[in-house]
């Protein structure tokens, strides 16, 4: 963690060549600039744990490179674009934990390469689209809509399961929980052979009976069902899969409105779940975690208070976030703070040198022309001995490198001291 905050620099946009940008957990604020969009080399852009703001603008789809992209945990807004389907070579696309609303865009049918794709914990609605099917390498997929302690509500999905979620052959963490699902179970889930967490509670319009398919899922691990409608009776065919007391192998959890107390008062009937609930209007809270890709941490839930213990993922690693091994490696982190942290100390050390600096900034006609012909908008900054622009053209002009350098690379390393000289009190 750095302590970068404030807005991105519109001048972020003068480094066309950059690849990767990574601020997370830091502060900053204020919307994505326009110029972050013209940055089309970017493979990764992870700016997650900050406090940005606005809205996600539909130039995000000019980021055709993008492999891996966080906005999460910020405070976004409004809807997400349809541009988003522009972005198909993204492996990871996480939007939780913001503010966004409107739906889920049909678009998202083009992301074939995604593997993780979230936008659980925001106030988004709407039914859940029908091109899903062809998200066919996703792996964790979270629509889930459970409140947040900010009170935000979360997201009130509606609508039914689509059919076509049983052609998302690499699925293995499907989240629909919390929202207002209605209609029954699609038979067509059974075709998702490699599915492990199925977490359907908390939909109280969710109704039939629970298909007798899904116990073909030999990988399933937790099942979700209560806070629901379903009624009958849980099959003994998924009763059969459930797994040994004390073992990691098999269907581990399953839990269901199941509590039969008053005797007959259960909707559905149930001889193996590991956990009964009373049927009720309101729902037990269940509140899941999943494990970070790779993690050896089991599953837990927090049900009506109490902690359960649960998965067999333990032996299982991940692959949502990690990045094929055919794939070449990614280039290499720019990281500001490390980059210009010392420098910066030194050039400005003492406020004779800082003035010498200044003045040969002043005689250095060539390098302040080529930054303004790369940003224009510099001029007034270039103007203002205060300005982090004109420190970061000073600092620039202090290189013992300089000479070495091409114009896109003095363009590069001035939009890095400019943004961090911005960004930090």
């Amino acid at each position: 963690e750095n302590v970068i905050g404030g807005p991105i620099p519109p001048s972020i946009g003068s480094m066309v060549r950059l690849e990767v940008l990574v601020v997370s957990k830091n502060n900053l604020s204020g919307p994505l600039p326009a110029e972050l969009f013209g940055l089309t080399e970017l493979v990764e852009l992870i700016l997650d744990e900050n406090a940005l703001t606005g809205t996600v603008a539909p130039e995000l789809g000019n980021l055709r490179n993008l492999e891996y992209l966080r906005l999460d945990t910020n405070q976004f807004d409004g809807a997400l674009p349809s541009t988003i389907g522009n972005l198909v070579n993204a492996i990871m696309l996480r939007f939780d934990e913001n503010k966004l609303t409107s739906t889920l865009p049909d678009t998202i049918g083009n992301l074939q390469a995604c593997e993780e794709f979230r936008v659980d914990e925001n106030e988004m609605s709407g039914s859940i689209p029908t091109t899903i099917g062809l998200m066919k390498n996703v792996v964790e997929f979270r629509l889930d809509g459970e409140g947040r302690e900010d009170g935000m509500e979360g997201n009130n999905f509606q609508g039914t399961i689509p059919t076509e979620v049983g052609t998302m052959e690499s699925l293995a963490y499907f989240y629909v929980n919390d929202n207002s699902i209605n209609g029954t179970i699609p038979t067509e889930l059974a075709l998702a052979q490699d599915l492990q967490l199925l977490y359907l509670y908390n939909n109280p319009e969710l109704t039939g009976t629970v298909p007798t398919q899904l116990a073909s899922l030999s990988s399933l691990e937790s099942l979700f069902l209560d806070g629901t409608n379903l009624q009958g009776e849980v099959p003994a065919e998924i009763c059969a899969i459930r797994a040994p007391e004390d073992s990691e192998a098999g269907l581990v959890e399953l839990t269901a409105d199941c509590l039969d107390e008053p005797p007959g008062s259960a909707k559905l009937k149930c001889s193996c779940c590991s956990e009964c609930f009373e049927a009720a209007e309101q729902p037990a809270v269940v509140t899941p975690s999943t494990p970070a890709p790779g993690s050896t941490e089991p599953v837990t839930a927090a049900i009506n208070g109490t902690t359960i213990n649960a998965t067999s993922v333990t032996d299982k690693e991940l692959p949502v976030v990690s990045e094929p091994t055919s794939a070449p490696a990614p280039p290499p982190t720019i990281d500001i703070g490390a980059v210009l942290d010392s420098a910066v100390d030194e050039a400005f050390q003492d406020q004779s040198s800082l003035n010498m600096l200044l003045d040969e900034a002043i005689q250095d006609a060539s390098l302040k022309d080529l930054i303004l012909n790369a940003s224009p908008d510099s001029m007034a900054a270039l103007s203002d001995a205060n300005s982090p622009q004109f420190k970061a053209l000073v600092w620039l002009s202090d290189d013992p490198n300089l000479d070495s350098y091409d114009d896109q690379r003095k363009i590069d390393r001035f939009s890095l001291a400019s943004f961090y000289l911005s960004s930090t009190p």
